[in-house]
């Protein structure tokens, strides 16, 4: 690529980067939905936002499995036409509860394909330290604009709730600029006779560790706001901004980071999240719950890049959207077992809410043993 294209694609890929948090900004419409559906159950007015994550798993397997057939652009503005759809009816057309869950269920289909995709399209563009410096670039642009994402949608749902969906036509400038800015791209065609493996021994040891580390995330935040109401203090946002801001400061380190660190990236992951969520567990102070919160976000902060960047080294060329796609769906799919997997721990070590915390600590140590173990593991393509 000439020095212009690559500015274009570098220009196309940031702003596509800081949507891709977007779905998170429909937890804002739940409180609307309680108050105006009194009849629903506190589950049924849940399921408004948790529908996404189980939506999302088919999803990012439909990503990589179309990413065989057509380009990752094309896919991405396929999935940018759900998530519109989505916001269109949410906003105007949610007069019951089952509209709501089709919004959703829309919204969640294109929203879970595009983090792969994204990452995906870096990858093939990018190579050895640029990925790598992309990446910590990406990374640090979806959590910043997670951030400005909610600020903005809670201000549009300010005097109607069904307002917020209106940020969800944000994908619409996004999709203009993904097909003007970045190139046509390539199938993931495989060569005539070739075999390609997916599951390799190095993508299901990485698997396996976003399994075990999203346990003791997810943890967190389904648990920080409980735990928070029981020590008496009113807003449980200032924790979990702080694990937001943690994720900003990681992006903005990653790529030396990883280029220092090597194999150790993963078992350094991990650690900062068994830490985190130790000191958690241990505090109850505001000030060690922020401290605990900050190092649990730094290491959250690497598990998705860090990942992202070493999966190329460890598949074939033609698998890596399906591979960032199963490695997702590894850490998404620790939210549905997560509340088992933490009340059975706590009930061994005393019951208690913070006895989830230490529960989701020992979880992720064991994390970090794996990783350390199996850090030279799985290096060589198509294991």
């Amino acid at each position: 690529m000439t020095s212009m294209n690559i500015n274009k694609t570098k220009a196309g890929l940031f702003i596509f980067s800081v949507i891709l948090q977007i779905a998170n900004c429909l937890s804002l419409v739940l409180a609307g939905v309680a108050k105006e559906h009194p009849e629903a159950s506190m589950a049924s007015v849940q399921m408004v936002f948790s529908l996404m994550s189980l939506v999302g798993i088919p999803s990012m397997v439909f990503a990589g499995r179309m990413a065989r057939v057509t380009t990752k652009k094309n896919l991405a503005l396929f999935a940018g036409v759900f998530v519109a759809c989505g916001g269109f009816i949410g906003a105007f057309l949610s007069k019951s509860m089952g509209m709501l869950y089709l919004a959703s269920a829309l919204i969640g289909f294109g929203a879970s394909m595009l983090t792969p995709i994204a990452s995906s399209l870096v990858a093939e563009n990018f190579q050895g330290e640029e990925r790598a410096a992309m990446m910590g670039i990406q990374a640090l642009l979806i959590n910043g604009g997670a951030i400005g994402l909610n600020l903005l949608a809670g201000f549009m749902g300010r005097n109607n709730w069904r307002h917020t969906y209106m940020i969800y036509f944000l994908i619409i400038p996004v999709m203009i600029a993904i097909l003007f800015l970045l190139p046509k791209g390539i199938v993931e065609r495989t060569e005539k006779g070739e075999k390609v493996k997916v599951l390799t021994p190095g993508l299901l040891i990485l698997m396996l560790q976003a399994f075990l580390f999203g346990l003791g995330y997810m943890t967190f935040m389904t648990t920080i706001s409980i735990y928070s109401s029981f020590l008496g203090f009113r807003n449980a946002g200032i924790f979990t901004s702080t694990c937001s801001l943690g994720c900003i400061i990681t992006g903005l380190a990653l790529p030396k980071v990883l280029k220092y660190l090597g194999n150790m990236s993963f078992p350094a992951t991990m650690a900062m999240g068994a830490v985190g969520l130790f000191i958690i567990s241990q505090n109850s102070t505001k000030p060690m719950l922020m401290i605990g919160s900050l190092i649990l976000g730094l290491g959250f902060g690497f598990l998705i890049p860090a990942g992202f960047t070493m999966i190329p080294e460890r598949v074939s060329p033609a698998a890596i959207t399906m591979a960032m796609s199963l490695y997702m769906i590894s850490f998404t799919g620790s939210s549905i077992v997560c509340p088992y997997v933490s009340s059975f721990g706590a009930q061994f070590l005393g019951g208690t809410v913070s006895a989830r915390f230490l529960t989701a600590a020992i979880i992720v140590f064991t994390d970090l043993v794996i990783a350390f173990l199996l850090r030279n593991t799985g290096h060589t393509k198509n294991n």
